[in-house]
């Protein structure tokens, strides 16, 4: 019995190995086959390739930084000049390279001793230049009183020397005395025209009154001027 079964295991072991061969080799040309077969219609054979897998494309934003040696260039350059000069004793601290500041902001700030001292010296000369007037004006009172005066004196030496030549003329008054009182005349003439050269002069150095004056106007630009720079 032993011997049998002995037998049918070594028949049996052959017949397996060979049916997988022929599996095996059936299976590969059945691949080479398929693969070398023309399609229908006469096409081209297939070429077989990896399998690829199709993905949906969508749009987004996407933010990259580059970075690259290079340099900067303002699209605009401005000049910053003072109107006036003076020492600098504020700086914005937005006034930097690369910095913005909106419209009308302060800058700079000059040192404003200087500028106040001379609007201080202005109105100082403008109150002068008031006083100078004030006393033209009563140089023109005074040199007008004095024309006057004179006018009066004229006149009243006049009208006695009319007298005294009445008298000379009918040999009452000699004519001596005639002489004195043409010269008495003549004096206060010259006394009277003195007064009104005086006068013109007194009223040349007033010139326009009030804010038309020269010296009125030239204080008051000059204080206009140094209130504009103190701003």
């Amino acid at each position: 019995m032993r011997s049998i079964m002995k037998l049918e295991k070594k028949t049996l072991l052959p017949l397996a190995v060979g049916a997988a061969v022929f599996t095996l080799g059936f299976f590969a040309m059945s691949a080479a086959g398929t693969g070398n077969s023309p399609t229908e219609g006469g096409a081209q054979r297939r070429a077989t390739g990896p399998i690829v897998e199709t993905v949906a494309v969508t749009l987004a934003e996407r933010s990259y930084t580059i970075e690259a040696p290079g340099r900067l260039q303002s699209w605009e350059e401005l000049t910053v000049v003072a109107e006036v000069s003076g020492k600098i004793i504020y700086v914005n601290p937005k006034f930097t390279l690369g910095g913005r500041l909106p419209k009308g902001e302060l800058l700079f700030k000059i040192d404003p001793a200087d500028y106040q001292l001379a609007v201080d010296n202005a109105a100082t000369n403008l109150e002068l230049a008031g006083q100078e007037i004030g006393a033209s004006t009563a140089s023109v009172a005074t040199a007008q009183a004095k024309v006057v005066e004179a006018k009066a004196n004229v006149d009243h030496i006049k009208a006695q020397s009319r007298r005294v030549y009445e008298l000379e003329k009918k040999q009452i008054y000699s004519v001596a005395r005639g002489d004195k009182a043409r010269a008495a005349v003549i004096k206060s003439q010259a006394q009277l025209d003195s007064a009104r050269s005086e006068l013109e002069k007194a009223k040349q150095a007033l010139g326009v009154q009030g804010k038309e004056n020269p010296k009125i106007r030239s204080a008051i630009a000059k204080l206009k001027k140094a209130q504009i720079d103190l701003s």
